[in-house]
């Protein structure tokens, strides 16, 4: 069986795991390459793929979570 090269909207978020708002936003800021087919949008495997792979390492991104701030909170109330 053969390997899908391209995608949908739909198939490409269900595809990298995201929802399809973030999908649009990813590619409105030109961090995600779509292509036009007719009235079509297609994602390729292959861009999709790049993207996924330009993503930062999660030890990167300074955290935001609810359980961070209370924890920081805590700190400067301690």
């Amino acid at each position: 069986m053969s390997q899908r090269i391209a995608y949908g909207m739909d198939e490409a978020a269900e595809t990298a795991g995201i929802g399809l708002t973030k999908l649009r936003e990813e590619i409105a800021g030109k961090r995600l390459r779509a292509r036009k087919l007719g009235s079509r949008t297609i994602i390729t495997r292959e861009d999709l793929v790049a993207w996924a792979a330009r993503l930062p390492d999660i030890h990167d991104v300074p955290s935001n979570t609810v359980a961070d701030h209370v924890a920081r909170a805590r700190e400067v109330t301690d």
